[in-house]
Parts: structure tokens; C-alpha cells; sequence
């Protein structure tokens, strides 16, 4: 998107300069072929896409659409907001979990995605070996959750949860997270969590119906799913280097055949979008 910056005005009409219902403006450029499959497959009215670079300008944009000044629609991630329950306005479509990573990546996405980047017949993807990985790490991050969530509460500005996996590994070759080194990271940082906090707020993870694959930072667990792949390829003896790119455009590829009623964020995508206030 151009730096021209538009009134709330000007930005209330620019759907009809594209010709559609509704524009609709996301975080970045590469948010976009997300939120096209979702409205593709939900909504019944036409929309166009416009990036803005970045959350902060989002939230500008939100402040006219909460005072009832704008047309436009917004499409974000929801960060810890479905767990703090902050308020929910109809014209801002907000991500399941933490981040579109959150819904992209599944059991059935990592196996397709491995099928697809390695030329794999069906038969030898080991989708048991995806399920158990997903399982483990849904599990070993259940503490680093808990501590970011109340980290993220109270404003304690503590990096807890970093964009990459690698350091909680249980060393360079691996893709599975250390529980120790989990720990010990949990013990060095500046503020002491009280573990019965922390235990309350792992519960109420699960209390409002979530996993924590669905509420960990969505690059974390991005950067964690890619490196089981690269693990997987040279298990399997597939001499290939896995990109991040090159994983995105699969998980997307992947979920815009999978995402349907059987998809487990489906419902919450479909309400969001039924509930788009109509324009007069």
C-alpha cells in the first residue's frame, strides 16, 4: 500500500474504486493469500485486500471502526486478545488462535506439506510420527505459554517466547523441545512466576477451549514445524533444503484444500464473517 495516507473518508469509498463490496486491510502483503482463501470459501459479498506494514497502523485503523466511522474491514491476528477477552467488534476479523500460523499448521498440514516438498508416495508419509511430534510440542510449551500470557497481561515486557525454537531444542540436529532447558530459561528471567499462577493460567487455556498449539506465538511454532521437516527429510534421506517460503506456500496450498466444516477453526472463521455488519 502506498504511505499516502488516506482519511477515514476516502478509505470508506476506495471499495468502489476496485470494484467490490468491501476492502478489506491486513497486517502485511503476505497475510493476504490467507485471508482470500477464508473469504473466498465464507463470505457472500466481494472484497479486496490491502496490506498496511504493520500491527500499529492496524490498530489506528481500528480506533474509526470503533467509533462507527468506517466501511472498511479489518482481518488480524488475534495475539492473546481470545484469551484476555478483549472486546469484539463485527468488522474486525480476528485469527482463531494466536496467529494465521495457528490455524495453518495441523497434523494433516505438516504430513501434507512433507508429502508435497519430498515427492513422497502416501504410504511411506509418516503421518504417526507427525501426529506424536504434535502432540509432544503441544505439550512441552504449555509453560512458556502460561508465562507469555501473563507476561503480555501485566505489561512485564519480558521477551518470553522468541520467534524461533532453536535455543529450547534439545540440540542442533534435533526437532524436539527440551523440557529442561525450558525450564531453566523459565527460572532465568527477571521476574520470578509464581507456579500456582502459572498453573492457572494453563487452565484457563483449556477452560476457554483451546490448545496451546492454537495460543503459542504462531512464528515460534512456524519455525518449530519447519525444522521437523528438515529433521524428517534427512531421516527419510531426501537431500533437500526446505525454506521457509517454500513451507508457507505448502501450508497454504494444504489449507486451502483442507479448510472446510472438518477443519477444526472453520466455525469460528464462518461466524466472524456471518456477522460482518451490511452496508446501506
Amino acid at each position: 500500500m502506498d504511505d499516502f495516507d488516506y482519511s477515514v473518508e476516502a478509505r470508506n469509498v476506495l471499495n468502489k474504486f476496485y470494484g467490490v463490496d468491501r476492502l478489506v486491510y491486513v497486517e502485511g502483503g503476505d497475510d493476504i493469500p490467507f485471508w482470500e482463501i477464508v473469504f473466498e470459501k465464507l463470505a457472500d459479498f466481494s472484497v479486496e485486500f490491502e496490506s498496511v506494514g504493520g500491527k500499529s497502523e492496524l490498530i489506528k485503523l481500528a480506533q474509526a471502526i470503533e467509533h462507527d466511522e468506517a466501511d472498511y474491514l479489518l482481518a488480524m491476528d488475534s495475539d492473546y486478545d481470545s484469551i484476555l477477552k478483549s472486546e469484539v467488534n463485527p468488522s474486525i476479523i480476528r485469527t482463531y488462535g494466536y496467529s494465521i500460523e495457528n490455524t495453518l499448521i495441523g497434523t494433516e498440514t505438516i504430513c501434507k506439506s512433507l508429502k508435497t516438498l519430498l515427492r513422497l508416495p502416501a504410504k511411506e508419509t509418516p503421518h504417526d510420527i507427525c501426529q506424536q511430534w504434535m502432540f509432544s510440542i503441544e505439550n512441552d510449551v504449555r509453560k512458556l505459554v502460561a508465562c507469555d500470557i501473563i507476561n503480555h497481561a501485566d505489561g512485564l515486557g519480558l521477551s518470553v517466547i522468541p520467534d524461533t525454537s532453536d535455543r529450547f531444542m534439545k540440540s542442533k540436529s534435533s526437532c524436539d523441545l527440551c523440557e529442561m532447558k525450558i525450564e531453566e530459561f523459565i527460572n532465568e528471567l527477571d521476574l520470578a512466576f509464581d507456579k500456582n499462577v502459572v498453573l492457572s493460567e494453563q487452565n484457563r487455556v483449556l477452560s476457554c477451549g483451546f490448545n496451546f498449539l492454537d495460543i503459542v506465538r504462531g512464528h515460534f511454532l512456524s519455525s518449530a514445524a519447519l525444522r521437523f521437516l528438515r529433521v524428517q527429510a534427512k531421516r527419510l534421506g531426501r537431500n533437500i533444503s526446505i525454506s521457509k517460503d517454500m513451507f508457507y506456500v505448502a501450508m497454504l496450498t494444504v489449507f486451502e484444500g483442507n479448510f472446510n466444516r472438518e477443519h477444526r477453526h472453520f466455525m469460528h472463521y464462518k461466524e466472524q464473517i456471518l456477522s460482518v455488519p451490511k452496508i446501506s
